[in-house]
């Protein structure tokens, strides 16, 4: 069955909406390189918080664009990681950096 034009524009919404949170592109795009902890993604967003860090990465997770491993039961150690949909994500990007250029 084929989209109509006002379900493809639908689509598109809520992409935009999905990244548009503050952190959502960054982390994504820092996830490509590889997983990594909570406290190397705190690292390398120098002045945020906690909870916004945390908020955005289950916004993330909620949306099937990342997904949180647990490896360490005591003290509790998570990696996040990007999922299918997020490599996917990152290479619609790059496709639209390459259009762009």
């Amino acid at each position: 069955m084929e989209k109509t034009k006002q379900q493809h524009i639908t689509v598109i919404r809520k992409a935009l909406q999905l990244i548009s949170k503050k952190l959502s592109f960054p982390i994504i795009s820092q996830l490509h390189y590889g997983p990594m902890r909570f406290n190397q993604l705190k690292q390398k967003f120098t002045g945020i918080s906690v909870t916004s860090l945390r908020d955005t990465l289950l916004h993330l997770e909620k949306h099937n664009m990342i997904k949180r491993e647990i490896y360490a039961k005591r003290p509790i150690r998570m990696k996040y990681s990007l999922t299918k949909e997020g490599i996917e994500f990152i290479r619609v990007l790059l496709r639209i950096r390459k259009w762009s250029d």
